[in-house]
């Protein structure tokens, strides 16, 4: 009798837990598909998750908040942190590292876009915690590339460096060529703000042996551009205009357009210093515009006096 009792009690027990929405349901197979697509191809990772009906499930509506959070943001979609919040609140009482790391990176990451930099700074130093649990090595990467960032910014360069150099080590890991190039070009851009021109110039040809291994031409303009940039400081102009010279001009950009016209105007090659000052002048980025105005006007004023003696 008391055998029939406790089984009674088992299966009003099971019929209870059984009726109640579960917490570690599986994950449903679109969100499985959306994750798998959320690097290579986002918008169509966007485009699976817009479509869903937001699940009854906890894990599963933590998973597509969070999942969703990521996709907009790797797709450029403005949001509020309403969903980021669900994810962040779900996944923070469990114990699942790289899902922790996820929802307080775009927690940071949200704030950062709302220029509170510094209340995102913590959440990102957590991320940076939870997501060496895990062998997520691209999330790792982009976590402690924004940390050098923040760090860049203020002038913190020892602290910057530290994470950038996390940075590399994650990227290689995650043999992201992208990131391996952009992990170099970080370090480099920090060793030059401290005047360590020749540890940065190892890291610019870290960044060009990626681009031209991996086809990541970018990653390679760029490296080129302010490796010359280098050059210029320390006034060895034929060193910077040969590098400079390595591009195709029809690829550079209005930056590079305003460093190699800074570079004809330092050895006096007037005509083309105001060819490619002019050029920069299609840029959106207030610094170079303004460069590229001042290089127009002293340019103007240098050819000014030599036609005049």
């Amino acid at each position: 009798m008391k055998n029939t009792f406790y089984i009674l009690i088992a299966l009003v027990l099971l019929m209870v837990a059984c009726g109640r929405p579960s917490g570690n349901a599986p994950l449903s197979a679109e969100l499985q598909r959306a994750e798998d697509l959320m690097y290579p191809h986002p918008d169509s990772a966007l485009h699976i998750l817009q479509a869903m009906t937001p699940p009854k499930d906890e894990l599963n509506r933590a998973t597509w908040a969070l999942l969703l959070t990521q996709a907009k943001y790797k797709c450029f979609v403005d949001q509020s942190d309403s969903l980021v919040n669900i994810a962040h609140d779900y996944f923070m009482k469990g114990d699942d590292a790289q899902r922790k790391a996820l929802a307080l990176y775009h927690k940071a990451v949200l704030l950062k876009e709302k220029n509170e930099v510094d209340k995102a700074l913590p959440y990102y130093l957590q991320a940076s915690e939870e997501v060496k649990l895990t062998e997520d090595y691209r999330l790792a990467y982009l976590i402690y590339s924004h940390v050098g960032r923040i760090y860049a910014y203020r002038k913190l360069y020892s602290y910057s460096l530290s994470y950038y150099h996390e940075a590399i080590q994650y990227a290689e890991l995650s043999k992201n060529p992208f990131y391996m190039g952009d992990s170099f070009l970080e370090a480099a851009k920090g060793y030059a703000i401290k005047k360590e021109y020749d540890e940065a110039l190892k890291y610019y040809d870290k960044a060009i042996e990626v681009g031209n291994i991996y086809g990541e031409n970018k990653i390679s303009l760029i490296a080129l551009r302010e490796k010359a940039g280098i050059y210029s400081r320390q006034k060895k102009y034929d060193e910077a205009l040969k590098i400079i010279q390595e591009i195709n001009p029809s690829l550079l950009d209005a930056p590079g357009c305003q460093m190699l016209g800074n570079l004809y105007y330092q050895i006096n090659q007037l005509d083309s210093a105001l060819y490619y000052f002019n050029k920069a002048t299609d840029s959106n980025i207030i610094y170079t515009l303004r460069s590229a105005y001042q290089g127009l006007y002293y340019a103007s004023e240098k050819k000014g006096e030599f036609e005049q003696a």
